[in-house]
């Protein structure tokens, strides 16, 4: 679905971590990558193929407070997104999202973490920036110059990898969860059914997939080999016959 956020970002090192695990006297300090500013504005491709862009527009709170994050849709986009962290953006003791430390932390270095995407029939589909396993704990950044909102000393957890589709609900309930080697399908009832696995390359390319059949070791169902040199792929193996280790090849030159 190719999802697009038009934010600006830059990487810092950072004082170090919030807990203290990690600061500038490590021998290997860490560099991060953080939001610095630029819109919230998301562009995606719609299950039904349409390009389109979500217009951040942040609506002001009738008696409380704060603001509350929304997104538009264009007109003729019958599907609606938002964060899948904190919506609420309190005014004290600064401006700063809902789930973010209050004193420390800016409006404009904060990442939302993923979105939510629900089209017109229910289906609801979430997007997850951070790697299936990975959580980014919070840093704190050396603002003493007042780049990135008021001076001081400031509190960032950082979500910097590209929004991916990680799980679909369906009308029905049923789920379907998408990691980064495997494609469960699960019940009503959180049980899983059916559950499909994919080799990667150190690309991150898929080489290999494997049916409920054969398993997360068995014969795959399918592989895939990809030019050394070019990097485009080269053959696509269909299994023909699972007993007899067969496949199909189709060469692309």
């Amino acid at each position: 679905m190719d999802v697009v956020i038009d934010e600006n970002r830059q990487i810092v090192d950072p004082v170090g971590t919030r807990d203290g695990t990690d600061d500038i006297y490590d021998n290997a300090p860490v560099l991060i990558n953080m939001r610095t500013g630029g819109g919230r504005n998301v562009t995606l491709t719609l299950p039904n193929g349409q390009r389109t862009t979500f217009v951040y527009s942040p609506r002001k709170g009738a008696v409380t407070f704060e603001a509350y994050a929304e997104w538009k849709a264009a007109p003729g986009v019958f599907a609606s997104l938002t964060s899948s962290g904190a919506t609420n953006i309190p005014y004290f003791p600064a401006l700063h999202w809902g789930d973010a430390d209050g004193w420390q932390s800016t409006y404009d270095t904060y990442d939302i973490p993923g979105f939510i995407l629900t089209t017109q029939d229910g289906t609801v589909y979430n997007f997850t920036r951070d790697l299936p396993g990975q959580t980014y704990p919070v840093y704190l950044v050396d603002n003493s110059s007042g780049d990135f909102g008021s001076q001081g000393t400031i509190v960032v957890q950082p979500h910097p990898d590209k929004p991916k589709l990680t799980s679909i609900k369906q009308r029905t309930g049923d789920k379907i969860i998408i990691g980064n080697s495997s494609i469960e399908h699960r019940d009503t009832n959180n049980v899983l059914t059916h559950t499909i696995w994919f080799d990667r390359d150190s690309q991150n390319r898929i080489t290999a997939i494997r049916d409920p059949i054969s398993g997360s070791n068995g014969v795959a169902v399918a592989q895939y080999i990809y030019n050394q040199d070019i990097g485009n792929l080269n053959q696509v193996q269909k299994l023909v016959d699972r007993r007899a280790r067969m496949w199909l090849t189709n060469v692309y030159q």
